[in-house]
């Protein structure tokens, strides 16, 4: 194996993808895969989805075990019953973590319901942040290193139209990302967040088919949406070893859309 394959491969890893039914989720599962991951877990609530996936990587990439548990990060109970499970399956603790669990529910402030505000606060701040929480403690008991990586959202670093409640509970992934960092750095866990841009996924193709979405397409600086392989090398960068002496900051992707003049 090159230097540059040996620094970004997953060998050896056992690692867990949360929100991994569809979207990016199923995507970096699909690419951890390629890149050697031994043992592969996919969580999610549909897991009817989660078997389609897991039988696709089991075809592209037969030497990794694959195994799917149910897991809906808003409930604390099913995090720890699907955590539990997880380690069942591959006979020991998740060592990598992509917590990608996340919804949108997108309306201008004050036509947001509170049940729109609540339900993407329970999944994308509450949930995620327990799942880091539940695999870090596990990872400490058994005085393993670990690390941990936030998918996170250019919408945590700029404001978008009829995002209040997205884009709040992806700017506090980035702070529980930095504090959870300080305090587990001590355990050799590491946490990162991805910062993605416009990339199409099951969330968002509705809206960017439409003329309003191709008209904002137009305006922002990438005038594109992202192609998910855009997204393989940053993703493998903060999963692997070649993020080894980095935690508590994150990585944009999005040719510049974040970066444009005010």
């Amino acid at each position: 194996m090159s230097v540059i394959k040996s620094t970004f491969s997953m060998a050896g890893k056992t690692v867990l993808v949360s929100g991994a039914s569809s979207g990016l989720g199923a995507h970096f599962a699909r690419v951890l895969a390629q890149a050697g991951c031994d043992n592969l877990v996919l969580s999610a609530r549909r897991m009817h989805k989660l078997k389609e996936i897991a039988e696709l990587i089991r075809k592209e990439t037969p030497k990794c075990t694959v195994a799917t548990v149910s897991i809906d990060v808003a409930d604390l109970a099913s995090i720890t019953r699907g955590v539990d499970a997880a380690e069942a399956a591959v006979g020991g603790v998740m060592e990598v973590l992509i917590n990608c669990a996340g919804i949108a529910k997108p309306s201008l402030s004050v036509e947001m319901s509170e049940n729109d505000w609540d339900n993407v606060m329970a999944i994308n701040l509450k949930g995620n942040f327990f799942m880091a929480n539940e695999i870090a403690k596990r990872l400490m008991n058994v005085k393993k290193p670990g690390n941990i990586v936030n998918i996170a959202s250019i919408l945590s670093l700029r404001p978008g139209n009829r995002q209040a409640n997205y884009a709040s509970s992806k700017a506090a992934m980035l702070m529980y990302n930095k504090v959870q960092a300080n305090e587990w750095s001590k355990h050799s866990i590491r946490c990162n967040a991805l910062c993605p841009g416009y990339f199409a996924s099951e969330m968002n193709d509705e809206f960017f088919s439409t003329d309003a979405g191709k008209r904002y397409l137009a305006r922002i600086p990438p005038k594109r949406l992202g192609e998910l392989k855009e997204l393989n090398g940053p993703l493998l960068l903060l999963a692997s070893e070649a993020s080894s002496f980095m935690t508590g900051t994150e990585i944009v992707v999005d040719l510049g859309h974040t970066n444009s003049a005010l």
